[in-house]
């Protein structure tokens, strides 16, 4: 399993089972991502322990560290604890339930907090002005244990009725039970059984009842399919004609509400063999499409593999790399290395300058896209002469006089 996750994307402080206590833990994942940057749900990720090499699965959604799409967890302050902005959710000792933030006043020794009900009321309260130097989680706190099922790896938690604080190190499995790992502040590990609703079917029966749901909707793939479910987890092997059959069967999978997510080990065997430069010559088609928030890129392609580093401007470029590039014929897998930098005005210069060369007379029939980034602008696309290239290279330094040039346009003859 190890030598499928060959990237360590970060380090968490988690449970060990073999181990019983918690240590740093390497997060590892197929392909490389940068947590700020973030992934799609759903993402493996292989957890093991830096002490004694045990391991297990979770999912980049499970996780507070890494950033997902839509992903909008809920967290409340603590009154003394936390800095305090209209807007928050703010817990008090002894209060039934959060209360929302409206306004917040203070002087050099009170300090005055607006707070709403649920039902629209408003109250203030005061209290002695205490100074936060350091916040220990300056978004918040997950409340347990109501806010239980919605726990990530990582949250720093407050449990209510103990009155202490800590963090949430680990999902684990324990005589057929679904429990979450705490470590408290006072060093202690808490475990607390998940709820009945939100508790995850037998090994056994998720197991049947997917085998029968893919010999169904993906014959006949699924004759050479293998199949193992553990702790609510799906791990599938086997094999499959093109890469668009193999995104279909892992929507359907992904959209199963019963399980926690998938590990997919299955191979992409094309029908009829693609050359790696008829390939190529499809990927730089789409990268070079200008609709694409992305610049700065490389690809590499041996087998039908591909392999794409870019920056990009939006978290959604990912996507739309994926959907766009799934189509292409003989691919059997891709990696995409995708991070977000967006300076805006380096941004927006960037396009009136692309606008400027799209309607040049003389640069007709290229296809340029002009970004910034750092000390360097870059100019990517193709052009239809090394005239045209050097062209393209003279009017966009003049205004980008203070940087560095990287021309990195094709030249399609």
């Amino acid at each position: 399993m190890r030598t499928h996750f060959p990237h360590r994307i970060i380090t968490e402080s988690l449970f060990c089972r073999n181990c019983r206590n918690v240590g740093d833990h390497g997060i590892f994942a197929r392909e490389p991502f940068f947590p700020r940057s973030g992934t799609k749900k759903g993402v493996p990720l292989l957890c093991v322990c830096d002490h004694c090499g045990t391991f297990f699965v979770a999912f980049s959604h499970e996780f507070a560290s890494i950033r997902t799409p839509a992903a909008r967890p809920v967290y409340t302050k603590i009154l003394g604890r936390n800095r305090l902005s209209p807007g928050d959710w703010l817990y008090m000792k002894d209060e039934p339930r959060p209360l929302k933030v409206k306004g917040i006043f203070h002087n050099a020794a009170e300090e005055i907090i607006v707070l709403k009900d649920t039902d629209g009321k408003e109250r203030k309260v005061e209290h002695p002005y205490l100074k936060i130097e350091k916040e220990e989680s300056p978004r918040g706190y997950r409340l347990f244990p109501f806010q239980l099922p919605e726990a990530l790896l990582g949250d720093f938690i407050y449990h209510v009725p103990r009155n202490q604080f800590g963090s949430v190190v680990g999902f684990i499995s324990d005589n057929a039970k679904d429990r979450v790992a705490l470590l408290l502040d006072d060093d202690s590990i808490l475990f607390i059984t998940v709820p009945i609703a939100a508790q995850y079917l037998g090994n056994e029966k998720l197991e049947r009842f997917f085998i029968e749901e893919l010999r169904e909707h993906f014959s006949p793939e699924a004759a050479s399919f293998r199949i193992l479910v553990r702790q609510g987890i799906l791990f599938l092997q086997g094999n499959v004609p093109s890469f668009v059959r193999k995104r279909k069967i892992l929507t359907f999978l992904s959209e199963q509400k019963l399980l926690r997510g998938v590990v997919e080990f299955l191979t992409v065997k094309p029908l009829q063999p693609v050359p790696d430069s008829q390939i190529e010559n499809s990927v730089l088609r789409i990268l070079e499409d200008l609709s694409l928030p992305i610049f700065n890129y490389s690809c590499t392609i041996q087998n039908g593999n591909v392999e794409i580093k870019a920056f990009c401007y939006s978290e959604t470029a990912h996507a739309l790399l994926e959907d766009r590039l799934a189509l292409i014929p003989g691919i059997r897998s891709f990696s995409l290395r995708l991070e977000e930098h967006n300076s805006a005005s380096l941004h927006q210069k960037s396009l009136s300058v692309a606008r400027m060369l799209q309607e040049h007379p003389r640069l007709q029939g290229a296809r340029i896209r002009v970004s910034g980034f750092g000390d360097s602008f870059f100019l990517e696309g193709f052009v239809t002469s090394i005239f045209q290239k050097r062209l393209a290279a003279l009017m966009a330094f003049r205004y980008f006089k203070s940087l560095k040039l990287k021309n990195n346009l094709r030249v399609i003859l």
